[in-house]
C-alpha cells in the first residue's frame, strides 16, 4: 500500500502580460487517448485546453475525474507528428504557447529512476525550470503579481452524449491580488493558490527554485507508488481538484477542449429592391458549413462565404444571422441588418413656377416607402406625401430637381427621377464699359442671381442721325468695334432665360477715346528725363505716368503741352514714361517708352585687404541709385597684366593670382542697362606685399688721374647714374630700393 502523507502541491508561475480573445472551454464525456483527444479538439474546436493561473479553477470546478489537457513532455506540432527538435521538455502547450505555469501533483513530473526520490513529508514538488533565457546576469528576487481582474467564459455544463456540446455558457470573473509578503491566497476546496515565486534569471542557472506550500493538512488519497514505471513521453491530465499528473498518452480519459469565441461580421453589398449579396468571415477551424437566417427564414448547408438572397420586398428591413457550423453545432452568429432599396417614383411634374419657388408632384411607387427626398438648388426637403415645393430660389436660373423614395433610417434611396425648370430672369448688375479706344470698347456685366442662358445687347450713337445695332451672346462680355472716336455710346443689356424669356434691361453710356499720341521721345541725364511727343488735333489734355520697375513713381494729369520734365531721379535706373490723350474723361491708348538715367560714379574706392598674391577692394554705391552694376579693372603695365570683371550690385571684389611686390591700378565704374553705358572712372593704386631680396652690386673704376675713383664726388656720381638707370627700368611698377654702401678705396 502507498504511504499516506500530507498533500503538497507545487505551483510554479511565470507571469506573462498578453491580450487574449474571449475563451470558451468544452469538457468532453468520451474517453480517448491523448492524441485522439487532441485530434477531436482540433477538428471540432481549436485545441486541447491550455491551463493558466486564471482559468485553472474554472476548468477544475465541475470535474469529477482526470481529464486530458494540452500538455505533453515532448511538444508536437499536430497529432501524429514528430516532436519539435531542440525543444526542452515541458516547454510548450499544444497550441504553441510557452509553458509559464505548472501545478503538479506531489511526485510529478517523475524523474528517471537514477534520480533520488525526494521525501514529500517536507516539500516533494519538482517543478521543471522554465526554458533557460539567453545568458544574462541579474539578482534573485521575489516576484509579486499586481492586482488583476480577468473575465473568463465558463462553458462547463455537460451533455449526456459523447463529445458533448455545451448547454450554456456563463461569464465568471476571477480576481487575484498580492500584498505584503504573503504569496498565497485561499483556493478552491481548501487549496491555497501560489501567486509568488522565487525566480533567478542568471545565465546557465540550475532549475528555478519553486515555492512549495502545504496545501492540505492531511489527505486521504494515495501518493504515487515509488516503483511506478517511468514514462519517457507522458501526457498531462488534470485532476478534479486542479493538480496535474503524468499519464500514459495511450490511456483513454475524458478531455477538455477550448475555443476562442468567434466574432465575425456580415457585409451586405449589391443591395437592390429585391435582392442583396451577403459576405461573411470564415469561421475558425474546420467549418462544416454555414446556416444563413434572413428574417427567421433559414438556409442550411451553405458552403461558400457569400450568398445572394432574392425575392425580397422593396424598402423592407431585413435581419441577417450567419452561423458557422462545426461538428453539428452552431458557433456565435455573425449579424447584420439592412434595408432593401425602395422603388422609384413616377409621373413627376412641375405644377407651378414663380420667381423664387418651384412646385412638384408625383405618383407613389409599389412596395414600402417611408418618406420622399426632394433635392435641388443645394437644398434637401423630406416629405411623407406625394407633393412638395422648393423655395428661396434665384430669379432667372435653370434648376434640376430630383425626387427619391426612401426608408425610415435613410440608409437606402431609390433611383432619382429628375425634372428641370427655369425661374423668371432678373436684371443684370454692374454694367460697365472697359478697354475703351478711339474705335472700340468692351461692355461687361455681372450675371443675375443664378445662371442666365444668354443676354441681348443693344447699342446706339449719333452720327448724322441715330445708329442702333444689337447682338445676342451667352458670355457676360462683348467687344463692340467700328465706333466713331470721341462719341457718346448708349448700351442696353437684358438677361435671357431658356434663350427666349427676356428680363428687364440695364443701361450705361460712355465716350469713345480720342486718337493716341505719336513720336514719344525721351532724353536723360544722371537725375532727370525730358519727354516730348506729338498729338492729334482736338486733344485737349494729356496724362503722363513715370514708372520704375513696373511701379508708378509719378503721375501728371491735365497736361496741355506735349512735353514734360521729371527731375530728382535715381542714377543708372531704367524708367518708363507712358502718355495718353484724354477726351470727355476717356483716355486714349497709352504710348510708352523707356530710358536709363545716366550712371553716377561709385564713391570712395579703398584697398580692404592685401597679401603677396591677392588684393581686395571696396567702394560705396552712388547716391539715389537702385540696383546697379559695376565694371572693375586691375592693371599692371610692367607685367602686361589686365583683368576686367562685371559685377551685379556688389561693392567688393578680390583679385587673385597676382605677382608679389607689384603696384597695380584699380578702376571701378557704374553701368546702366548694359556695360556699354558706364560712369566716370574712380581709381586708386595698390601694391601686393613684396618678397624682399637684397642684392649687392660692385663697380670697377679705372682712371689715369690719381685718386679720382676714390673721391666722394666720383662715387656719388656713379651711384646717381645707376639709380637713374633703375628708375627708368622699374619706375614705380614694382617695389624696389637702391642704397649706396660705404666702400673703401679700390672696392668701388
Amino acid at each position: 500500500m502507498a504511504r499516506v502523507s500530507p498533500l503538497l502541491v507545487c505551483v510554479c508561475v511565470v507571469f506573462v502580460s498578453c491580450g487574449a480573445a474571449e475563451r470558451q472551454y468544452f469538457p468532453q464525456n468520451a474517453n480517448e487517448t491523448w492524441t485522439d483527444a487532441r485530434s477531436h479538439c482540433r477538428s471540432c474546436f481549436k485545441e486541447l485546453v491550455t491551463v493558466t493561473p486564471e482559468n485553472t479553477q474554472i476548468i477544475a470546478r465541475n470535474l469529477s475525474s482526470d481529464h486530458w489537457v494540452g500538455l505533453r513532455k515532448r511538444a508536437v506540432a499536430f497529432p501524429g507528428s514528430a516532436p519539435f527538435k531542440d525543444t526542452p521538455f515541458w516547454s510548450l502547450w499544444a497550441n504553441g504557447d510557452p509553458l509559464t505555469f505548472q501545478n503538479w501533483y506531489p511526485g510529478y513530473p517523475r524523474a528517471k529512476p537514477s534520480v533520488p526520490v525526494v521525501d514529500c513529508s517536507t516539500c516533494s514538488c519538482t517543478c521543471p525550470a522554465s526554458p533557460a533565457p539567453p545568458p544574462m546576469t541579474s539578482t534573485t528576487q521575489k516576484l509579486r503579481r499586481a492586482p488583476t481582474t480577468t473575465t473568463f467564459t465558463n462553458t462547463m455544463a455537460f451533455n449526456a452524449s459523447d463529445h458533448a456540446t455545451p448547454a450554456q455558457s456563463t461569464s465568471t470573473t476571477a480576481t487575484s491580488t498580492s500584498a505584503g509578503t504573503d504569496y498565497s491566497t485561499p483556493g478552491t476546496d481548501g487549496v491555497r493558490q501560489i501567486i509568488g515565486v522565487t525566480h533567478s534569471s542568471t545565465s546557465s542557472a540550475p532549475p528555478s527554485e519553486s515555492v512549495c506550500v502545504n496545501r492540505f493538512g492531511s489527505y486521504s488519497g494515495a501518493a504515487p507508488e515509488p516503483d511506478e514505471p517511468y514514462l519517457e513521453d507522458p501526457c498531462v491530465a488534470v485532476r478534479s481538484f486542479g493538480a496535474w499528473v503524468e499519464k500514459d498518452c495511450e490511456e483513454r480519459l475524458r478531455f477538455i477542449c477550448y475555443e476562442d469565441r468567434f466574432y465575425g461580421e456580415v457585409n451586405v453589398t449589391d443591395i437592390k429592391a429585391d435582392r442583396a449579396t451577403l459576405t461573411w468571415a470564415r469561421g475558425p477551424g474546420q467549418i462544416d458549413g454555414y446556416r444563413v437566417e434572413v428574417n427567421n427564414t433559414y438556409r442550411d448547408n451553405v458552403s461558400d462565404l457569400t450568398v445572394v438572397v432574392d425575392r425580397l420586398s422593396a424598402g423592407t428591413l431585413y435581419s441577417i444571422k450567419v452561423f458557422p457550423r462545426k461538428c453539428e453545432r452552431d458557433l456565435n452568429p455573425q449579424n447584420a441588418t439592412f434595408y432593401t432599396v425602395p422603388n422609384k417614383v413616377s409621373d413627376l411634374k412641375v405644377t407651378e413656377v414663380t420667381e423664387t419657388c418651384v412646385y412638384l408632384n408625383w405618383s407613389a411607387p409599389a412596395g414600402q416607402v417611408d418618406l420622399y427626398l426632394i433635392t435641388g438648388a443645394s437644398q434637401e426637403t423630406n416629405v411623407t406625401n406625394t407633393q412638395g415645393h422648393v423655395c428661396n430660389l434665384t430669379s432667372g436660373n435653370l434648376y434640376t430637381f430630383s425626387v427619391q423614395s426612401g426608408v425610415s433610417d435613410r440608409s437606402q434611396w431609390s433611383e432619382k427621377l429628375d425634372i428641370s425648370a427655369y425661374t423668371k430672369p432678373a436684371k443684370v448688375s454692374n454694367l460697365r464699359t472697359e478697354d475703351i479706344t478711339d474705335t472700340k470698347l468692351t461692355l461687361k456685366w455681372d450675371k443675375p442671381e443664378g445662371q442666365a442662358t444668354g443676354y441681348f445687347i443693344v447699342w446706339s450713337y449719333y452720327k448724322g442721325g441715330t445708329v442702333s445695332q444689337n447682338k445676342a451672346v451667352t458670355d457676360t462680355t462683348l467687344q463692340i468695334h467700328d465706333l466713331p472716336s470721341g462719341t457718346k455710346i448708349t448700351l442696353n443689356v437684358a438677361a435671357l432665360a431658356n434663350q427666349t424669356l427676356k428680363g428687364a434691361s440695364q443701361t450705361v453710356f460712355n465716350f469713345t477715346s480720342p486718337k493716341k499720341i505719336s513720336n514719344l521721345t525721351l532724353r536723360s541725364t544722371a537725375d532727370a528725363i525730358n519727354a516730348t511727343w506729338e498729338y492729334p488735333a482736338g486733344s485737349p489734355n494729356f496724362t503722363v505716368v513715370l514708372e520704375l520697375e513696373n511701379k508708378e513713381r509719378e503721375k501728371r494729369e491735365y497736361i496741355h503741352k506735349p512735353a514734360v520734365l521729371f527731375e530728382n531721379l535715381n542714377g543708372a535706373a531704367n524708367y518708363t514714361v507712358k502718355v495718353s490723350s484724354v477726351s470727355g474723361g476717356t483716355p486714349s491708348e497709352e504710348v510708352s517708352a523707356s530710358i536709363f538715367t545716366l550712371p553716377v560714379p561709385p564713391r570712395d574706392p579703398k584697398l580692404a585687404e592685401h597679401n603677396r598674391t591677392h588684393l581686395t577692394f571696396t567702394w560705396l554705391p552712388p547716391p539715389r541709385t537702385e540696383r546697379v552694376g559695376y565694371v572693375v579693372k586691375l592693371n599692371s603695365s610692367f607685367w602686361g597684366f589686365h583683368e576686367e570683371v562685371v559685377l551685379d550690385n556688389e561693392t567688393t571684389h578680390t583679385f587673385g593670382g597676382l605677382k608679389s611686390g607689384t603696384n597695380f591700378t584699380f578702376e571701378v565704374q557704374t553701368t546702366a542697362g548694359n556695360v556699354s553705358h558706364r560712369s566716370e572712372v574712380r581709381s586708386i593704386r595698390a601694391s601686393t606685399d613684396p618678397v624682399l631680396k637684397e642684392l649687392t652690386l660692385a663697380t670697377v673704376c679705372s682712371s689715369s688721374q690719381d685718386m679720382l675713383c676714390n673721391a666722394n664726388e666720383t662715387r656719388q656720381s656713379a651711384f646717381e647714374e645707376l639709380l637713374s638707370h633703375f628708375k627708368s627700368l622699374l619706375g614705380d611698377h614694382v617695389v624696389w630700393s637702391l642704397k649706396p654702401a660705404n666702400l673703401t678705396a679700390g672696392n668701388t
